[in-house]
This record gives structure tokens, C-alpha cells and sequence, in this order.
């Protein structure tokens, strides 16, 4: 008896690596200790934010990525909390999301590719979180932790100004733009999801919840929004035409999802930030996924 149900336990084991190798194809690419964001563009490279508060730049190869160089945040004290990759008329630039808690203050702070802070908009005592880039209306959007809202400011200048407040949300996390539909999507700390309508200033709180949303990605062709959940150590694909979430991503090389990011053709760059690896997961269980390209084309437009 205790043979075969050491059978059968050995089976249910094999099958469920099995299920999670079928699932999950992914390829290390790089290594970056403690990141804890990442944004960018296929044919663009990456910018990878790590907790000792210097931002990697990594370029597109032959061979795959390549470092290109590095820089540390402005205002010493902060911590970086998020940021997102800018491509306004033909210049590159990255959004910082900074806090500092001896000071209790915050920044969005800009910065060139090489590290020069080009902009700063104070956020007061404001703990800024998530951040996106619209390309269409040349704004940057960011939550606040502490106050639950929604800020914009015009990327060529001007103050910050709310939006909303995202009524029931707990300390907001990261948000994801859609720009075409004019809807931001936020996560809170205990893993509930919103969607704001930018026009209305309508807040929804949609069905699908998580242990806590760590990173944020819309993809606007399929209409999907890709969750990385740092409790589970999953990634999700929510369908928002019917509110239903699918996973993705189930391997135990993810310990500890930070961040999210276009790849080159069916594929999402992932940051993992407690063993320092960046990998590349194939989406095309899901199907074509045009959106990421359709994003690209959008901000080189611009």
C-alpha cells in the first residue's frame, strides 16, 4: 500500500513539473541584483532600476542585451520606487519615481540616458509609487501610497495636478497606461485591482485580486493586462473583456517578481529581484501579441 501511494505522490510531483515546464518557457538574459523595476523597448534596450538606487542600461545585440552603462538617483536619501521609459520626439528619457522617508519627501525626477536630471516634480509629502507614460498627450501619470491618487504632469513642464482619488484602494502600487481607451489600471497592497476612466474620472474596482501586485503591464492589442504577483511568484494575464485571469507564468526559477517589460516579438522581459536573474518568458500560448509593437510605433511617433 505505502508503494503505491509513494507511486501515485510520485506521479502528482512529476506531473506538476511537468504541467509548470509546459507552461512556462523561460531564458535567463541577464543579471542585476535587487531590481526592482524595468521598462523599455525591444529594439531600444532596457532600464533596470535596483534597490541601491542606480539605474543599468542595457542596449540591444546580435548576442542579446549589452551593457551600456550606469548612473546612481539624484537627491541622496531617496529611495527609487518605480520608473518608466519616455521616447519624446526622438529623445530618450527615464522617469523616477523617488522617495525619501528622513524627509518625507517625494519626487518624479527625469533623467537622460546617462544619468542627467533634466526635471523634478516635487510631490510633497506625497508618496509617489507607479508610473507610465502616455505618448499621445505627452504626460506622465503617477499614484500616490499614501493618499490613494492619481497624479499627471505635462512632460515638457508645469506642476503635477490630481486626477482622482481611487476610492477603497489601499496604499496604491504600480499602475499600467492604456492610452487609446484613456484607462489606467492600479493594484494596492492587498492585491485588488482598479481601472480609471482618464475622461469620467470614473474608478472601478475589477473582479480579479492577487496576493500583491508587484508590476504592472498592458498590452493593448489583446487586451490583456500582465500581473506580476510577488506573493505568488506568478505572472497573470488578466482578460479585461471578461475580467477573467490566466497564468502564465508558474516556474520555480521566480522567487521574486519585480517587474515587467515588453520583449522582442511573444515574449515579456521579467525582473526577479531576490535572485538578481531577468528573464525572457514566451507568451504565445496566449497568441498574437501585437500590442507591445503597436506601443513602440506609437512612441517613436513622437
Amino acid at each position: 500500500m505505502r508503494s503505491i501511494r509513494r507511486f501515485w505522490a510520485s506521479l502528482a510531483i512529476l506531473s506538476g513539473v511537468m504541467a509548470a515546464a509546459q507552461q512556462t518557457d523561460l531564458r535567463l538574459v541577464l543579471k542585476v541584483p535587487d531590481a526592482v523595476a524595468v521598462d523599455g523597448l525591444p529594439e531600444v534596450g532596457y532600464y533596470i532600476l535596483a534597490a541601491d538606487n542606480v539605474v543599468y542600461r542595457y542596449s540591444k545585440a546580435d548576442s542579446g542585451l549589452q551593457f551600456v552603462g550606469r548612473f546612481a538617483l539624484e537627491a541622496p536619501g531617496t529611495n527609487g520606487i518605480d520608473l518608466t521609459f519616455v521616447r519624446d520626439n526622438k529623445q530618450d528619457t527615464i522617469v523616477v519615481t523617488q522617495w525619501t522617508d528622513k524627509l518625507h519627501l517625494g519626487f518624479v525626477n527625469r533623467y537622460s540616458p546617462e544619468g542627467t536630471l533634466i526635471g523634478s516634480w516635487p510631490t510633497l509629502r506625497h508618496i509617489p509609487t507607479g508610473v507610465d507614460y502616455d505618448p499621445t498627450s505627452h504626460r506622465v501619470y503617477f499614484a500616490t501610497a499614501d493618499s490613494n491618487e492619481l497624479y499627471a504632469a505635462d512632460l515638457h513642464g508645469g506642476s503635477p495636478h490630481q486626477v482622482c482619488e481611487i476610492r477603497g484602494a489601499v496604499q496604491i502600487g504600480p499602475i499600467a497606461l492604456d492610452f487609446d481607451r484613456h484607462l489606467i489600471y492600479a493594484a494596492d497592497r492587498e492585491g485588488a485591482l482598479f481601472v480609471v476612466d482618464l475622461q469620467s474620472k470614473k474608478v472601478t474596482r475589477l473582479s480579479p485580486s492577487f496576493g500583491l501586485a508587484s508590476a504592472l503591464r498592458f498590452d493593448g492589442k489583446n487586451r490583456k493586462l500582465y500581473v506580476a504577483d510577488n506573493v505568488q511568484k506568478k505572472i497573470y494575464a488578466v482578460d479585461l473583456s471578461t475580467q477573467s485571469n490566466r497564468l502564465i507564468v508558474d516556474s520555480a526559477q521566480i522567487t521574486s517578481p519585480s517587474g515587467l517589460a515588453p520583449g522582442p516579438e511573444d515574449t515579456l522581459l521579467v525582473t526577479d529581484r531576490k535572485s538578481g536573474d531577468v528573464y525572457l518568458a514566451k507568451l504565445e500560448a496566449l497568441g498574437p501579441n501585437q500590442a507591445f509593437k503597436r506601443k513602440a510605433a506609437a512612441k517613436k511617433s513622437r
